[in-house]
């Protein structure tokens, strides 16, 4: 995002395109420039506080729409995949635990290739890797379960046995609706980049959203898949210059928006949404909720560095209006660091995950992705530990799920982050001015500290000014400094 924000309430926010640096490294100036552009235009605001300043800032770009209650009431978004035998049985064991379930997010729906975690860019459903599938939404839906799929803005070619008595996207597409020189060889399998710039491609893949997804395969939301902007290559696209790096970030809006437009033209607009995670200018607007990466779920170093870095992203983005943010955690753990006895999870790798939880609940989503499959990796799903601790968690989203609608409403018209930084409400404390700082707010209610290092059962913890209630054992805490297990 082109944008930054002052402690004293003033924002700048441009309207350039192109890849722009900022520089903060001075205490007393910064700089803004772009190589690629003569000329920087921009919107100066001046509030009288931060939260002033958001406000000021996301009534200019948009702001996001509250999600679907059932998203915060009905508990974790599960990523599953690999046909409806394992859908069903991973389904069963979350009932089994009791885990509030709001819904389920299915990668290979479209058919899963021999790689794993890898699924066809053919957006169309594969009935013989999910059959029985309208029987298996619609039990689902009774116990409260809403179904989501993956969508990306590529397609590709696919095995002429898949093509039988099913809609084939990439040969259904014209030639002009690629961005040109980018057709990708994949393991000998030509994938094309949809370009948006484009009407008719736009048109043609609302259409087919509207269509296959919302309607054939009766999804209630999805992941609106990719993680970069359009390619920046000469002659790349319809209607932009001839560069085409002007137009690598807005690809990202563009992407947003025809996800946002087939909504609208459905009717759905209010009871499904679509998850993005890559953003820029004015994306929120359209979007339903951003995500970060979800393929690495880890400590890192000592400093926590993943799990850190996962958190500044958060709390960075709802600074520049993008106040769904959230980021799934990763079940995925390599079977040479499963334990010893049985086929179990070793110790470090369930904390690791457990203190995933512990952060990820108490933001906008709470979500999992199964990740890497295959031979060379075991699920959470398969753990006792980590499905009772899951469990435990989902619980604790559910139970602050009517607070924290009131702060998807708050974001809506005022644009407020559910998920904060102190310095929002504590702006005269130095302490979160400093950027070692891992804390964060749940709205301006609830003060949290997540574990970023593994072995941690006891931790110093450094309240802002006030009167504090631990959540877990009701106890007061009112002294600046105190340790917490």
């Amino acid at each position: 995002m082109p944008h930054f924000i002052s402690s004293s309430g003033n924002s700048l926010h441009l309207d350039n395109v192109e890849p722009t640096i900022f520089d903060f490294t001075s205490n007393s100036w910064y700089s803004i420039r772009t190589p690629c552009s003569n000329v920087l235009s921009g919107t100066f605001l001046s509030g009288t506080s931060m939260l002033h300043a958001m406000e000021l800032h996301t009534s200019m770009v948009g702001r996001t729409k509250p999600l679907p209650k059932w998203t915060q009431r009905n508990g974790i978004l599960v990523g599953i995949q690999g046909g409806s035998i394992a859908v069903q049985h991973i389904c069963r064991n979350f009932f089994k635990y009791k885990c509030p379930l709001a819904g389920i997010l299915i990668k290979d729906w479209t058919g899963s290739k021999s790689t794993p975690n890898s699924a066809w860019y053919n957006y169309v459903l594969e009935r013989e890797h999910y059959t029985g599938w309208q029987p298996l939404v619609d039990s689902l839906e009774r116990r409260g379960v809403s179904v989501g799929l993956y969508v990306t803005p590529y397609l590709e070619e696919i095995p002429m046995v898949l093509r039988s008595g099913r809609r084939y996207l990439f040969g259904e597409a014209k030639s002009d609706y690629f961005v040109k020189k980018k057709t990708i060889v994949k393991k000998k399998t030509n994938c094309g980049m949809l370009d948006f710039t484009n009407y008719n491609a736009s048109s043609w893949f609302k259409q087919v959203l509207k269509e296959e997804v919302l309607g054939y395969a009766a999804a209630s939301f999805w992941m609106a898949d990719m993680s970069m902007g359009g390619p920046p290559m000469e002659g790349a696209y319809t209607s932009t210059p001839n560069d085409g790096l002007s137009y690598h970030n807005s690809y990202v809006e563009e992407w947003a928006q025809v996800n946002r437009d087939a909504i609208k033209e459905a009717g759905r607009d209010g009871d499904t949404f679509f998850i993005v995670n890559s953003a820029f200018g004015s994306t929120a607007k359209h979007a339903g909720c951003t995500a970060l990466g979800d393929h690495v779920t880890s400590f890192h170093h000592d400093n926590g560095g993943i799990l850190r870095s996962v958190l500044n992203g958060i709390i960075n983005g709802g600074f520049s209006g993008l106040t769904h943010g959230h980021c799934a955690v990763n079940l995925a753990v390599p079977r040479q660091l499963k334990s010893a006895v049985g086929n179990s999870i070793d110790s470090k790798s369930r904390e690791m995950i457990c203190r995933w939880f512990e952060m990820t609940a108490f933001t906008t989503l709470f979500r999992t992705h199964d990740g890497k499959h295959g031979s060379s990796a075991m699920c959470g799903y398969e753990d006792m530990v980590i499905m009772k601790a899951l469990t435990r968690w989902s619980r604790v989203y559910v139970a602050l799920s009517e607070y924290r609608l009131q702060l998807l409403n708050e974001a809506s018209f005022r644009g407020y982050p559910v998920a904060r930084h102190p310095i929002l409400h504590f702006p005269f404390d130095e302490k979160f001015s400093k950027r070692e700082n891992s804390a964060f707010m749940l709205g301006d209610l609830i003060y949290v500290v997540p574990v970023v290092k593994s072995g941690v059962t006891k931790r110093k913890v450094y309240l802002p000014e006030g009167a504090w209630i631990h959540l877990w054992v009701s106890r007061y805490h009112c002294m600046q400094k105190c340790h917490i297990d």
